[in-house]
């Protein structure tokens, strides 16, 4: 027996919220909807769950503060991830924007509507 396939969950405030942030800025597949609280979508390879909650996730404030990640994505774009962000109103906003790092990635800072701290980053070629 080995594990197939795993996911993570972000509890959300606002599931039409999240999921509009998701599906729309950030190209998620809508792959199903539960009694309008919980949600699954998937980003690439990686299934999401939104669970909608009545309460701030008590870990955001760490997230921030020490600016943690929630979740990092891998695109062949950052620019054009900004851009859709820059043109649409998607819910979230930019925390930081596209900076190179020392590890030749290109990379920049989202929050969902939620604040969870996500990740955009592009590989870049030496």
């Amino acid at each position: 027996m080995s594990v197939e396939h795993a996911a993570l969950q972000l509890r959300v405030r606002d599931l039409n919220a999240a999921l509009f942030f998701y599906q729309k800025g950030l190209k998620a597949e809508v792959l199903g909807v539960y009694e309008g609280f919980y949600a699954f979508v998937r980003l690439g390879s990686t299934e999401i769950h939104l669970k909608c909650v009545a309460d701030e996730d008590p870990g955001i404030a760490y997230v921030q503060e020490m600016e943690h990640v929630t979740l990092y994505c891998w695109t062949s774009s950052v620019q054009a991830v900004l851009e859709l962000f820059a043109r649409e109103p998607l819910g979230g906003r930019l925390v930081r924007d596209a900076e190179q790092t020392p590890w030749q990635t290109l990379e920049a800072v989202l929050e969902d509507p939620d604040g969870h701290r996500v990740y955009i980053a592009e590989r870049l070629t030496s």
